[in-house]
């Protein structure tokens, strides 16, 4: 098995690469949902459109982030949603399918990440929900959190403060 997965750029209008990111955004928020007491015939359509207002929110707030598929092995196992300026690479979204989870993927595409800020010159910026188990990767990749917008903290990768 790879630890490196390989990138490439979709605008998410192919309708399988759009049910995939969907699928994708759908198994981040399955638990929460189910946690916050919604049945399960009822969970896809919260979701779904969850997806709706997230799509819209990021297209009005990022019209020019890039969307890129994960892919290992030939597979499709998760996305990426980045917006680089020339101040910041912000990292949108980041999100992998449950079995690629816990395995290096995430670790190995924030490194490059990492990389590309480094030669820019430029940190990398983030916004994370203080109880996404994601909080732990992140401050272990040298992010610190500099606010705290409940339920969300914004976090900060350089140079000076990577690892």
């Amino acid at each position: 098995m790879s630890i490196m997965p390989t990138l490439t750029l979709t605008d998410g209008k192919d309708p399988q690469v759009e049910e995939f990111l969907y699928q994708v955004f759908y198994s981040t928020k399955q638990e929460e949902a189910v946690s916050w007491g919604f049945p399960l015939e009822e969970t896809d359509s919260f979701i779904r459109t969850q997806w709706v207002i997230r799509q819209q929110a990021y297209q009005l707030q990022y019209p020019y982030a890039k969307t890129e598929l994960i892919i290992d092995n030939h597979r499709w196992i998760g996305s990426l949603m980045t917006l680089r300026t020339e101040e910041a690479l912000h990292l949108i979204d980041l999100a992998l399918l449950p079995t690629y989870r816990n395995q290096q993927h995430g670790s190995s595409i924030i490194t490059k990440l990492q990389q590309d800020a480094s030669e820019r010159h430029i940190p990398i910026l983030l916004h994370v929900l203080a109880m996404n188990p994601a909080l732990r990767l992140y401050q272990r990749m040298g992010f610190i959190i500099t606010g705290n917008h409940e339920p969300y903290l914004s976090m900060q990768w350089t140079m000076d403060t990577g690892t």
